[in-house]
């Protein structure tokens, strides 16, 4: 079966969807939302990108800031814009997988806010 075919009253085999993706690993895209960093830092440019990108992220478009931002040959910004993205993912598997976070269920178009889209398409707080 698909795993985008459910039918009723079956439970979810899956936790891994594109719901999960979307709202649970790549929280305002890739490097879930380095807006919030980049606004504190004391770099004017990097500040100012911060504040450019900060509405963008919260529904998931971060090309402000990996187009304003230098991640070429900066571990700085490098590090958390690569490695978060998985620590999420392993974070947000197991919360579903033990049962503090509902199965996606739902698909929710990608570009809606993070806390909202969970919520839609898990159907639970």
């Amino acid at each position: 079966m698909d795993a985008d075919m459910r039918v009723a009253g079956e439970a979810m085999q899956f936790i891994y969807t594109r719901s999960f993706w979307s709202f649970f690993m790549v929280i305002g895209s890739s490097g879930a939302t380095l807006a919030f960093l980049l606004l504190r830092s004391r770099s004017k440019q990097l500040s100012s990108i911060g504040k450019v990108a900060i509405i963008p992220s919260l529904f998931n478009i971060n090309e402000p800031v990996i187009c304003g931002a230098p991640l070429v040959l900066n571990p700085i910004i490098f590090i958390p814009f690569v490695f978060t993205t998985p620590i999420l993912g392993v974070i947000a598997y197991f919360a579903t997988k033990w049962g503090w976070v509902g199965k996606a269920f739902v698909n929710s178009p990608w570009t809606t806010p993070a806390p909202i889209g969970a919520f839609i398409t898990t159907l639970r707080l």
